[in-house]
């Protein structure tokens, strides 16, 4: 009876890592491919045309975009209110304007667990082409007071468009995962179980069974 009330009264404790690993993946895997695009905001974009002409500013971020080393330039504006929202725009040189929008509401969990200030833009594989970064907050339990990951979404030009990006994060993917493994200030957000999640989205794999 006594293991019955402890379950009614706290039943995200009852959760295997590997239930919350299978629905921490199946969110990674949703942003993943949940390609940036949408209306600009007019301060990003204005930033990132700024940025692009050699300006200096506040969460702009230079690089090269595509194949063809492309100078590119991405801004991001926010976060504003309690959800931490922000608004970005991706400029290629001569090519596209990318718009894109995301919650870092996860902030609040995993702040001392992601690099800060958090990179948007940034040459992930060493390569010479810079990759777009959108970074989202990933619900980890059903229950209050519900805490989230802060998980990236990486993308690349091709050239033509944005295309989704995994293997470009075969670096920062288990950086991540061992800092959630290693995350012991909120029992709450289960590190292990998140942790598990990166791990098997960078392989390609499913979540342990256990």
């Amino acid at each position: 009876m006594k293991w019955l009330l402890l379950l009614l009264a706290f039943p995200a404790a009852a959760e295997s890592d590997a239930a919350v690993c299978a629905r921490v993946l199946k969110r990674i895997q949703a942003a993943a491919t949940r390609i940036p695009g949408g209306e600009c905001a007019d301060a990003p974009r204005q930033k990132a045309i700024d940025a692009l002409a050699g300006k200096e500013c506040q969460g702009c971020f230079r690089g090269a975009a595509g194949p063809r080393r492309i100078p590119a330039a991405a801004a991001v504006d926010g976060p504003d209110g309690s959800g931490r929202f922000w608004s970005g725009a991706l400029v290629v040189e001569k090519a596209a304007t990318v718009c894109f929008s995301s919650s870092t509401v996860a902030w609040r969990w995993a702040h001392d667990l992601v690099p800060a200030p958090l990179p948007w833009f940034k040459d992930l594989r060493g390569d010479g082409e810079s990759e777009l970064i959108v970074w989202n907050s990933v619900p980890v339990l059903l229950a209050e007071p519900m805490p989230a990951a802060l998980v990236p979404a990486i993308f690349r030009w091709d050239g033509k468009r944005l295309v989704a990006a995994p293997k470009a994060g075969r670096k920062l993917y288990p950086q991540l995962a061992e800092a959630y493994r290693n995350a012991t200030r909120d029992p709450a957000l289960r590190g292990r179980a998140v942790a598990a999640a990166l791990d098997a989205f960078a392989a390609g794999k499913r979540c342990p069974k256990r």
